[in-house]
């Protein structure tokens, strides 16, 4: 999401700095950011699935390292999204409701095939009628 390339815009004025230099300073954080890195970086060994309090470990971590720092953070949360990225963002849902119907469609195909195949097979005894179903389906005949 976000502002489209916006990395490349700024990249001319980034320049990495230390922890240090911000001692007394302000300073604006999105916790956006900071839940998706939790809930995306930080996962449990065994099962791949972050733990259960992953975001509260991350952002109580990087509070107390701004703190040590004597940084004040103000944290910022999303407002409602401006009206170019609500097009983008109904463009999305658009999307994304074509797929779901598309799919449906397929299951349904799937499902009518493979029961009418069945209730052939129980009249006549015969199994080829499953293995062309199934084939059909796949788009093989």
């Amino acid at each position: 999401m976000g502002v489209k390339n916006l990395w490349k815009i700024l990249e001319p004025a980034g320049r990495p700095i230390a922890m240090e230099s911000l001692r007394g300073e302000v300073l604006a954080v999105d916790v956006s950011i900071w839940l998706n890195q939790a809930l995306k970086g930080m996962r449990d060994y065994a099962h791949g699935a972050p733990p259960h309090s992953a975001h509260l470990v991350l952002l109580f971590t990087r509070i107390c390292k701004l703190l040590h720092f004597q940084i004040k953070p103000v944290f910022v949360f999303d407002g409602t999204a401006p009206a170019i990225k609500q097009q983008t963002l109904a463009a999305r849902s658009q999307r994304k409701r074509k797929a779901v119907k598309k799919s449906l469609k397929a299951g349904d195909k799937h499902v009518t095939k493979y029961l009418q195949a069945r209730l052939l097979e129980q009249i006549t005894g015969e199994k080829r009628y499953l293995l062309l179903a199934t084939v059909s389906v796949c788009g093989l005949v």
